[in-house]
Parts: C-alpha cells; structure tokens; sequence
C-alpha cells in the first residue's frame, strides 16, 4: 500500500495476490493511473526479467533466483523518488536507511496513517538543517538539498532517465548510478561495490576481486550482468548460495 499526490489529490492504491500468477490493484475508482503507478513501483514494466530466471536455473550459485522468481525490486514512482531515497541511503545500514527515510517522509502530506514521499518543494520548504537534523543522514542533507533544487528547476527528467542521468545528480556515486539504472531496467553495467567484493573474496576465495574479476563472471548473463551481480552478493549474504 503506498499514497501518492496525484494533480493535487492524495491517493491510496495497493496490490493483493488474487491468485498465484495474478495481482489485483485496489485503489478509489476515479484514480485512472493507479494501475499504472503500482505496474512502476513492482517493476513489472521492466522487460526480460523471466528470461533471465530461466537462465538462472541450475546456476550454481544463482539457482534460487528461478525458483523464488526473483528479480524485480520496488521502486519509486519517478527518478526524483529513487534518486532521493538513494542518496539518503546510501553507505547506511538497512535499519538505520528505514528509520531516516521514514523520519524524512514526514515532510510529505500524510493520509490514513500514511505519509507521501515529499516533493522537492517540500524538502526545499523545510530546508538544509531540518533535512540534516530530523532526518539524520548528515552530510547527504546537503546533496538531498541540492537535488530536490535541481529537480525544481527542471535540471533533471522524472521519467526515461539513464545511468547517464543519475550519475550527474549530486550524491550520486558511480555504483549507485548503474544500481539506480538497473531499477529502470538498464542492467547492462555492474554496481561493483563493497558487498560484491567481499561476496567475491569470501565466498570465491579472490584476494582482491576487481571490477573485471566481476565482469568476467557475470558477463554470461549479458544485458542483465548487473542484475545477476547484485543478486548474486544478496543471496550470498543471506546464505543462498
């Protein structure tokens, strides 16, 4: 369940499993884009993910992502919201990212116990220090700030966006870039980050795992390498592989 400003009005849409290969989109019945909206915030308008599971299957270490259809990852409504949440939650623990993303959301309208993400105009509105003091996320206040003003400005696209494009937000690293662009379905480059070295080095037995050492692994699964990379990482983490 998630709540959304659309053209000034606050809206609620959720997703229900009717059956096991159907999903069912509730939401108020002059809320023409709510299908739409929730279609982007499951990625199910992200092409080739079934095609790559099936070139999963039998993986030696990737087999579980055919059998738990895995792939697909929840996302924002547009690239602001990505793009925001990212830099806020970058280099955090995933507890402290929730707490702070949480604490950061209160400066969005809230309906039915829930709160939208905010608007830059609303971030702008609370300014720098709130950012920093309420939400907690330190130094990132000060690209958090800088971004919600480009995207007022219009510097940067809510939608077709490219790594390209995120990698010219400000807080936006390399690694986060590519892991943002794969969100958008472009899984062609590698996040290479400290959790795909040390799955690397611990798990593989590589001294000191490179980009090229992850490329060269991955590279068998083409367009979705990145996809693969950071499934791979995750799985290893929580001990599916």
């Amino acid at each position: 369940m998630r709540l959304d400003q659309i053209s000034g009005q606050l809206r609620v849409a959720s997703v229900v499993q009717a059956k096991p290969e159907e999903l069912v989109v509730e939401h108020d019945s002059d809320d023409l884009s709510a299908v739409d909206r929730m279609r982007t915030v499951l990625s199910l308008d992200v092409l080739g993910v079934d095609e790559f599971q099936r070139s999963c299957d039998g993986h030696p270490t990737l087999a579980w992502v055919h059998e738990t259809g895995a792939g697909r990852f929840l996302r924002g409504v547009d690239a602001w919201e990505d793009a925001s949440k990212a830099v806020c939650f970058t280099n955090l623990k995933w507890a402290q990212a929730v707490r702070c993303l949480n604490a950061l959301s209160e400066a969005g309208p809230k309906h039915q116990g829930l709160h939208c993400w905010p608007t830059p105009d609303e971030f702008l509105e609370r300014g720098e220090r709130w950012l920093r003091a309420h939400g907690r996320i330190g130094y990132r206040a000060r690209f958090l700030h800088a971004l919600a003003e480009q995207f007022r400005d219009g510097v940067h696209r809510r939608e077709q966006v490219a790594r390209s494009d995120f990698r010219a937000m400000p807080g936006i690293g390399p690694a986060t870039a590519a892991y943002l662009a794969g969100m958008w379905g472009d899984w062609t480059v590698l996040s290479f980050d400290s959790s795909i070295r040390a799955c690397l080095r611990e798990r593989d037995g590589l001294v000191a795992p490179t980009r090229e050492d992850a490329e060269v692994r991955y590279g068998y699964f083409g367009d979705f390498q990145g996809l693969a990379c950071l499934l791979d990482a995750s799985g290893w983490r929580r001990g599916f592989s």
